[in-house]
C-alpha cells in the first residue's frame, strides 16, 4: 500500500481539504471546492505521467 499513486492521492485529498476549508464558509461549497480541487490534482499528475511515458528516464 505505499505506493506513489497512494500517496498521490492523500497528498491531493489533504490539501483539497486544507484549501477548502480555508476558502469557503458552507459546507456544500466547501465540498465542491474540494471536489474540483482534488480532481484538477490528481488529473493533471495523471497526464503529465501520460505525457512523459514515452520519453525513458
Amino acid at each position: 500500500m505505499a505506493s506513489h499513486l497512494f500517496h498521490m492521492l492523500l497528498y491531493s485529498a489533504i490539501v483539497a481539504i486544507f484549501f477548502a476549508v480555508l476558502l469557503r464558509r458552507e459546507r456544500r461549497g466547501q465540498l465542491r471546492l474540494g471536489a474540483i480541487l482534488w480532481s484538477s490534482m490528481v488529473g493533471g499528475a495523471l497526464a503529465l505521467a501520460y505525457l512523459m511515458f514515452p520519453f525513458p528516464g
